[in-house]
């Protein structure tokens, strides 16, 4: 959702960045932009509930503990790790 109201004013008072950007582009555009951060905030979302899922396999998989105590190597490339390699079309 948009950090502002799109609805005008014509207080004077209420002339900020935002309220002028409001008044210059067109309703449809105006619309189409918090349709675009609605999508990013549910996206958002998902990404962290997928990150929270991941990091509850990774509390419980041994192997993936194990690599995630090599320096430079954190619990989303040790998850990426463990698994197997045929999983990818070539074989390596």
């Amino acid at each position: 959702m948009l950090p502002w109201s799109c609805t005008p004013t014509s207080d004077a008072s209420q002339t900020t960045p935002q309220h002028n950007l409001m008044l210059a582009l067109p309703a449809m555009v105006i619309e189409t932009l918090r349709e675009q951060l609605q999508r990013i905030d549910a996206l958002a979302h998902e990404i962290h509930a997928t990150e929270h899922r991941l990091d509850a396999w990774w509390r419980k998989d041994e192997a993936a503990k194990r690599l995630t105590a090599i320096p430079g190597v954190g619990w989303l490339t040790a998850i990426a790790a463990i698994g197997d390699a045929r999983t990818f079309r070539s074989g390596c």
